[in-house]
């Protein structure tokens, strides 16, 4: 079989200038008539071309026949017969594939042992690891060039995926507009554990994942963001801008002020008489122009901002009755002083 492999080379390598080597025993040279000792067959000066236009084995094939114990097997790169600058292999036991690896920067003669990558038989890619429990596993972190730079503004959303763009697609219809997309931490053995952003692109016929946005924790949605813009806390179906299902505490709230009831101090303004306020209360059990209970209930809840306006409102109406008061108390008072002025 060797004398075969080497007259097949000695063809292929007819056309070299330096001199070829053909022992029969030890290493084959072809190209130069020194061949290293520590390779069979030692090509210098020139090319190794393969052709093969029949059925298998296709290109270059290295067959593996091991009883039993682990082997390893790789095309690699070493500088001065020392260690691998970089290779890339297979290892496995018998006759079952282990993994195929791409590794390197090692002393060792192989570089199976420490890969920079490793290939499972069931399709599983590890990078920077050896266990791979899904189609990818990574130790180390992850960069993904985007477009452009500070100067360039935020791309427009388009079809498709672009550069710097992480997308979640229909199984088998990469063109399609439905996708589901989720990031997750935790929930090894418990999916109660999980905190997660599930990122929806399914259209209505999948309600729960209408081009939506859900965060959640503890296993469980906390926040959604509907197709609409509205924003649910506690709620899964938010019908307004911004709806929570709980407290709501903070520092300082500001509400959009369209109508500030300065007007009551304008000359021009009616102010109702006091015993008219009053015949209202007493015919419709509340002040006139502050909702009734039973709009509130119907309505379900209540206009802060409007709710501010009116209470405003009726503070400066109340600060008008009691200057309207104070002077017919003062006017009381002076006509009182006049009549004990003159008994005297």
């Amino acid at each position: 079989m060797k004398y075969c492999l080497s007259l097949c080379l000695l063809l292929g390598a007819a056309g070299l200038r330096a001199q070829n080597v053909f022992p029969s025993t030890g290493a084959v040279g072809i190209g130069t008539n020194t061949p290293s000792s520590n390779a069979l067959l030692h090509i210098h000066g020139g090319n190794l071309k393969l052709t093969n236009p029949g059925p298998y084995p296709y290109g270059v094939n290295i067959d593996v026949t091991t009883a039993s114990g682990a082997w390893a097997r790789e095309f690699s790169l070493s500088a001065k017969q020392t260690g691998k600058l970089a290779s890339f292999g297979a290892y496995g036991g018998a006759d079952t594939l282990i993994y195929a690896y791409i590794g390197g920067n090692t002393a060792s003669d192989i570089a199976y042992a420490a890969p920079w990558m490793v290939f499972r038989p069931d399709g599983n890619v590890g990078i920077g690891t050896m266990n791979t429990y899904t189609r990818l596993s990574v130790d180390g972190g992850v960069t993904i060039l985007s477009p452009g730079g500070s100067a360039i503004p935020r791309p427009p959303v388009s079809a498709g995926t672009i550069t710097g763009e992480i997308r979640g697609t229909s199984p088998g219809w990469y063109a399609g507009d439905d996708g589901f997309l989720r990031l997750s931490a935790g929930g090894g053995t418990s999916a109660g554990t999980k905190s997660f952003i599930d990122l929806s692109g399914y259209t209505a016929n999948q309600p729960d994942r209408y081009e939506n946005i859900v965060m959640g924790t503890a296993g469980q949605e906390r926040i959604r963001i509907a197709s609409n813009g509205n924003v649910g806390i506690g709620t899964n179906n938010p019908d307004v801008k911004l709806a929570v299902n709980g407290d709501i505490r903070a520092k300082r709230v500001k509400v959009t002020a369209t109508n500030w009831p300065d007007y009551v101090f304008h000359p021009s303004y009616q102010l109702p008489g006091l015993m008219e306020v009053a015949d209202f209360i007493h015919q419709h059990q509340h002040l006139p122009g502050v909702p009734s209970q039973t709009e509130v209930q119907r309505e379900g809840s209540v206009d802060v901002g409007a709710m501010n306006e009116t209470l405003l409102k009726k503070i400066e109406e109340l600060t008008l009755y009691m200057i309207e008061l104070k002077k017919e108390n003062i006017s009381l008072a002076n006509r009182l002083r006049q009549l004990e002025t003159k008994q005297r």
